[in-house]
């Protein structure tokens, strides 16, 4: 398990194609660019930071579903830049492996990978970022923050999610990826992205990702309480399933840092 751990090192808010006609509360929003809503959906529901208590679930299609514990650290910088931090603590096996993503301004984020088997700290290459993340169908790229520079973005028009109105938008990425596109259903009402479609070059959708169980935290946060992501081709999936959330809590910045990903202090 250690060696295949590692091997996920070295390769971290938030779609089958449909369209649907707009609806009467989207139609009032049609002069808005995919951009634009991109940039919406960051601003409404970006906090100065957040801890999450999560399990994850991961279930081979007909297979028995393993589960693990862990926490998820966030915090906007002073530099407006995220960072996030992940720490396993169930099972025994992986209790303190960690990943820290540090956003940059420009270039691909800093990832650090940490194995509490090998004591030491790895940093993840660029060129690793499509690996799997401990055997989930979340890869490096997928836990990295939202980089509206690093993508273009297209309204392509409106649909219906779980019977909530959104704004459908296709994004490209500038940089090498391991998708050609994206695209992102994000309500119309309260800016999160509620699907996410991952298509490979020659158009295939390779991976979905929903959300469910939405609810509002404080005045203005919407959060899902489950996050799946299903690789179609794997036939597998991984949830995440929230127990606890506390939003704005004034994080210790010293959190995310090689030193705490390391040591847990």
């Amino acid at each position: 398990m250690q060696q295949r751990t590692l091997n996920a090192g070295r390769r971290l808010a938030l779609l089958l194609c449909w369209a649907l006609p707009a609806t009467a509360a989207q139609a009032g929003q049609s002069a808005l660019t995919g951009r634009q809503v991109m940039e919406r959906a960051r601003s409404v529901n970006q906090p100065d930071d957040e801890v999450m208590q999560v399990e994850m679930r991961l279930a081979p299609r007909g297979g028995r579903t393993v589960r693990r514990r862990l926490r998820i650290e966030y915090l906007k910088g002073p530099d407006g830049l995220d960072r996030t931090l992940i720490r396993f603590a169930y099972p025994r096996r992986m209790k303190g492996t960690g990943l820290l993503t540090v956003q940059r301004a420009a270039g691909h984020d800093d990832q650090w990978l940490y194995l509490p088997s090998l004591r030491r700290v790895r940093r993840i290459a660029a060129d690793a970022r499509t690996e799997r993340f401990v055997q989930s169908d979340f890869t490096y790229e997928d836990l990295q923050p939202e980089d509206l520079d690093d993508n273009t973005y297209k309204l392509l028009g409106t649909a219906t999610v779980d019977d909530r109105p959104c704004h459908r938008v296709e994004a490209r990425p500038r940089s090498p990826s391991g998708y050609a596109r994206r695209v992102v259903a994000v309500d119309a009402e309260r800016w999160l992205p509620l699907r996410t479609d991952y298509f490979d070059a020659s158009g295939e959708c390779t991976k979905t990702q929903t959300v469910s169980g939405v609810r509002k935290h404080g005045d203005r946060f919407w959060r899902p309480g489950r996050v799946e992501m299903a690789d179609h081709r794997r036939r597998h999936n991984t949830v995440f399933v929230i127990s606890d959330r506390a939003i704005n809590q004034k994080i210790d910045p010293g959190h995310f840092t090689e030193r705490f990903l390391r040591t847990g202090r």
